[in-house]
């Protein structure tokens, strides 16, 4: 058990059902799975190719979007039949109206580069669009309502694919390019544009900022950061090389996960003599693959409606129940690295703001909310003097320094 005294002074702000949920999301898993493995139920497998963690977790994201979409269902619609009709309405600002007719051109705009310029079946195409848009939308929710800084959803859009259609359905071409897009774009997001703009939204709202106002503004700030960061970054890398420190980003893991995928696909419709039928298939016979069982179909739509129902019951009852003490981003969070490490700072700070308000009551809540905040200071500080001291170090010495992190 590693502790992190930002993380606990962050919990200590956090509503008491999200830092307690945050703080046992290690705890739960612990005493579930070992009564499913015992019982002879497999919950591993590939992050590329998907398993009963990586389904259940995908169930939670569809659970979240769905209790995301009914809550502002009248909004949503209205917002999408005027960008669609080129009407207006007072339910929906005219900002919202184009952003929303900006999304539909992005979308459109993917599905053509992923056709013509990787070969995708245009479903698959859609399929991982939509599935790429649900991830981060879901992500930018759980930001924007736990302040979580450090994230990874635990599932891919090619594994989703796979577990839906089937092995025989998609086919090994297809399955290594979305492993490709999987692996460029989510594998491992722990720092996104679209929960730093929910952010920024955010904060433009509390000091009375319209976004219409900055929506000018933002696009252009995007392109240039992408203008200026793509070509250092390559000159970069060529210059210096890649960090070897961890080899999960950079040379080893995640580059060989696309072709491991695509190889084990292959290698098992070769055994199973599918390997030619599935290359034969058209793209309306590979969507056949909806109707069609296949090994991993029953366990997929096992785990993810489990994963669904587990998020919107606990979000029905945490609406309607005060004293419910269970916040449904349990369920999104509990399968990943970022937690395992954050879970115990998270339940020391809610236990902390718990007996603070139980013995002291609110005057004592906002006197200790000023200690929290020097404590998150003290920390970001005390990292300050190890990078600058790390600096000077190597500039007398030309020697790497130790390292010091003051998250994972």
């Amino acid at each position: 058990m590693t502790l992190y005294p930002t993380v606990i002074a962050f919990s200590f702000f956090l509503a008491s059902d999200m830092s307690f949920s945050l703080g046992i999301s290690r705890i739960l898993p612990t005493l579930i799975l070992p009564l499913l493995i015992a019982r002879g139920v497999r919950m591993d497998g590939p992050m590329m190719t998907g398993g009963p963690t990586g389904w259940l977790v995908f169930g939670g994201y569809l659970g979240m979007a769905a209790m995301m979409l009914y809550a502002g269902r009248r909004y949503y619609w209205t917002t999408l039949r005027c960008a669609l009709t080129f009407g207006e309405s007072d339910a929906s600002e005219r900002y919202a109206i184009w952003a929303c007719r900006g999304l539909i051109l992005c979308v459109i705009g993917l599905m053509v580069m992923m056709v013509a310029w990787m070969n995708l079946p245009w479903p698959f195409a859609l399929l991982t669009v939509l599935l790429v848009y649900l991830m981060f939308t879901v992500l930018s929710r759980m930001i924007a309502e736990s302040g979580l800084f450090f994230l990874q959803p635990g599932w891919l859009p090619v594994a989703v694919v796979i577990g839906l259609l089937g092995r025989e359905a998609v086919g090994v071409d297809a399955i290594l390019v979305m492993g490709m897009i999987s692996a460029l774009l989510v594998i491992d997001p722990r720092t996104s544009v679209m929960p730093f703009m929910v952010t920024g939204l955010k904060l433009c709202e509390k000091s009375d900022i319209q976004p219409r106002k900055i929506g000018r503004i933002v696009p252009l700030v995007f392109i240039l950061s992408i203008a200026v960061a793509v070509p250092l970054v390559i000159w970069s890398n060529y210059q210096h090389g890649l960090p070897t420190q961890n080899d999960w980003k950079g040379q080893v893991r995640i580059p060989a996960m696309p072709f491991e995928a695509g190889q084990n696909a292959s290698e098992t419709l070769s055994a199973n003599d599918q390997l030619a039928a599935s290359d034969a298939r058209t793209t309306m016979g590979r969507m056949a693959g909806l109707w069609e069982w296949h090994p991993d179909k029953g366990g997929f739509m096992l785990w993810t409606f489990v994963g669904l129902a587990l998020v919107v019951g606990v979000s029905v009852l945490r609406l309607r129940l005060t004293w419910w003490p269970l916040h449904p981003i349990i369920f999104l969070v509990w399968s990943g690295s970022p937690i395992a490490w954050f879970s115990a700072s998270f339940l020391i700070g809610w236990m902390i703001r718990t007996a603070v308000q139980r013995i002291g009551g609110e005057p004592a809540y906002r006197k200790t909310r000023i200690l929290m905040v020097g404590c998150i200071a003290g920390d970001l500080v005390g990292g300050l003097v190890f990078l600058t001291h790390g600096i000077i170090y190597n500039a007398i010495t030309h020697l790497p320094p130790e390292g010091y992190s003051i998250f994972p």
